[in-house]
């Protein structure tokens, strides 16, 4: 070979060197901008990117460890994955990870449990691929660490909250269902099965329009475009009827949420109809404690217009009695003179009906079997309304009841006389006693005690009343009779007379079916004993009298009266004249008929003095309301007796002789 030939051969070996050489350079430079590419993205990813060797022990781990673990990069190499796990967790996982290095398989979405530099779990998922040199022999892994933390946290507090729901749903006594997009019941919680009375296979995949279960369709509507406007409804209220038919009330509320794109609704119902009776009840107590309330105020402001219209027939009945009693019975005056006390008695007795009905009337009571006083009072009504057939029914062995035997039969009489009204043309009249146990709920607004009564029924076939009649026929002067042929009283008074034996009245009444009262007498241990009637006469007496008395018409009446009946009379208009004349003259005076109600000086200031004058005192009272109230205290605290006015001659006489006559 020529040396010129060796020359161009060696030339054009250095120029193929030559451009391999920059060929090798030019892939160094995109080998390094590739590698200085991936650094930058693995250094400025958000998660953590590692090497292991084939023995698991980091050869390389990069920056983004500090911000997961607090680590700084150079304090993880030569340490192992393990090294930074819980102890538990490093067992549980690196039999996973030995595994995988065995097998030389990739793995992905590994979820452990490291522990951060200042102590607090930090859940990262790691998924890594092996890695083989040039001969194909694994040298390590490489991998890449996820923080999955908080995806964990709202995982488990997404898994509590369908845990809770799915409790509530199960266990709550309400009526939960999910519905689909077209209303067909989806779920329905136990809740609702067992109120509506439906088993769960009749509900699932049907509508609440196929079970009929909205007893207004307008209801229904009306949840149905709420949901649309707003999505959500709260506590309308709604009636469901349920399988057998009954109805309830109910609080219904709905949602709707979304889910893979359509709409459900989730529902809740909760039965109020044992709410919706409370309520009812609630009313009718407090309807009644109402009513009570009025009649304690009407009956204030009768007994008021009692005791004055009292003292005023007081003043007429003392000079009436005196002309009566001084009047020969053939004498011209006589006749009209009784007629007009016959008239005066009519006025008292008007006047202790209102007394009745105020309760300001002192109950004379004893106990008393009601069978017997009812049996004779309706016989009596019988035979005087023979238009009116009477029925009875009896209870055996009726409890005893302590009562004003009088009182009661003048209540039995106006609820007679009201029922014959009622019926004019004739008709049915039902009369029954029973025993009966009346509790707390039902005494309650009628502020009485619970325990044992005897239940009286008067029950008519006539007109009936309407419920604003039936809510006043106990107001006194309350009337559906023509003027003049009715005081309005009779029914007031019989209402005034149970409530002062502690008791309770009550009417149920229809139009065109009739009316039924209901009273009740509460019950006494002690023993029915026959009465003794005693009888009235004019006794005379020669004693010293002190009458106390501020109106004057009453003081002339009074006066008048104990004259004739032959006593010596003192007279004071006010309580402090009649301290005055009994301190000075207490030795003489036999006996002080003291009025209850005075200006300045009440009835038991004026005997509280009189017993500090002397212990001995003796004090008859007298007032134009009956023997109960402040009465009632006086008496308690010794005064020898009571008269109410107006009084006749006879019953004055009576009562004198009877303090004096008191050791």
């Amino acid at each position: 070979m020529s040396q010129k030939s060796s020359y161009e051969e060696l030339e054009q070996r250095v120029k193929d060197l030559e451009k391999e050489v920059f060929k090798h350079k030019q892939t160094e430079k995109v080998l390094r901008e590739s590698e200085e590419k991936y650094l930058s993205l693995v250094e400025t990813t958000n998660d953590w990117v590692w090497e292991v060797d084939q023995n698991g022990v980091y050869t390389y781990v990069s920056p983004k460890i500090k911000d997961l673990l607090g680590y700084e990069a150079k304090q993880v190499i030569g340490k192992t994955p393990f090294d930074l796990m819980p102890s538990d967790e490093a067992e549980r996982v690196g039999g996973l990870f030995r595994d995988k290095i065995t097998s030389c398989e990739p793995f992905e979405g590994l979820e452990n449990t490291n522990l951060h530099k200042d102590g607090q779990r930090i859940v990262l998922e790691t998924s890594g691929v092996p890695i083989f040199d040039k001969a194909g022999n694994l040298t390590g892994f490489r991998g890449i660490d996820r923080d999955i933390t908080e995806r964990k946290r709202e995982e488990e507090a997404l898994r509590q909250s369908e845990r809770l729901f799915r409790l509530i749903f199960q266990v709550s006594p309400d009526s939960i269902t999910i519905n689909g997009p077209n209303e067909e019941y989806i779920d329905a919680n136990p809740g609702f099965i067992n109120s509506t009375g439906y088993i769960r296979e009749e509900v699932l995949g049907v509508t609440s329009e196929d079970l009929n279960l909205w007893v207004d369709a307008g209801s229904l509507e009306v949840v149905r475009k709420t949901l649309i406007e707003k999505g959500i409804i709260n506590n309308l209220e709604v009636r469901f009827r349920m399988k057998d038919g009954s109805i309830t009330n109910s609080f219904f509320s709905a949602r709707l949420f979304e889910m893979n794109g359509e709409y459900y609704t989730l529902s809740v119902s909760r039965d109020i109809s044992e709410l919706k009776e409370a309520q009812k009840e609630q009313s009718r107590l407090e309807t009644q404690l109402q009513q009570v309330q009025k009649m304690e105020s009407i009956g204030t402001l009768a007994g008021g217009i009692a005791h004055n219209f009292n003292n005023l027939l007081m003043s007429i009945q003392g000079k009436m009695s005196v002309m009566l009693y001084t009047l020969n019975e053939n004498d011209a005056l006589y006749d009209q003179l009784k007629n007009v006390d016959q008239l005066i008695q009519s006025g008292s007795k008007v006047t202790n009906q209102l007394l009745g009905f105020a309760r300001k009337s002192k109950l004379d009571v004893k106990p008393e079997d009601l069978n017997k006083l009812i049996k004779n009072s309706s016989k009596m009504f019988a035979a005087t309304k023979k238009e009116i057939k009477v029925h009875r029914k009896y209870q055996k062995n009726v409890w005893a009841v302590e009562i004003d035997k009088n009182k009661i039969d003048q209540m039995l009489l106006n609820l007679f006389v009201n029922a014959s009204q009622a019926m004019p043309k004739g008709g049915d009249f039902y009369i029954e006693t029973e025993n009966v146990m009346l509790d707390e709920s039902y005494v309650k607004p009628y502020l009485i005690k619970p325990g044992k009564f005897v239940k009286i029924s008067v029950t008519d076939t006539g007109t009936g009343m309407d419920e604003t009649t039936r809510q006043k026929i106990f107001d006194p002067f309350f009337t559906t009779k023509d003027v003049g042929k009715g005081t309005g009283l009779g029914l007031a008074s019989a209402y005034g007379i149970i409530k002062n034996h502690k008791g309770i009245i009550n009417v149920y009444s229809e139009m065109g079916v009739g009316s039924t009262f209901n009273i009740y007498l509460p019950v006494t241990d002690k023993k029915v004993i026959d009465d003794i009637k005693p009888q009235e006469k004019i006794i005379k007496g020669s004693e010293t009298i002190l009458f106390i008395d501020d109106e004057q018409r009453i003081i002339d009446a009074g006066n008048e009266m104990l004259e004739i009946l032959g006593y010596k009379v003192l007279l004071a208009a006010s309580g402090k004249k009649a301290i005055e004349i009994y301190r000075k003259k207490n030795k003489i005076i036999d006996l002080v008929i003291l009025d209850m109600i005075l200006p300045e000086m009440n009835g038991s200031e004026i005997y509280d003095r009189l017993k500090d004058i002397n212990s001995n005192v003796k004090v008859l009272l007298s007032s134009g309301f009956t023997q109960n109230g402040q009465a009632t205290e006086i008496l308690d605290k010794g005064c020898n007796g009571f008269i109410q006015k107006p009084f006749t001659l006879e019953q004055l006489s009576h009562k004198i002789s009877e303090v004096l006559s008191k050791k």
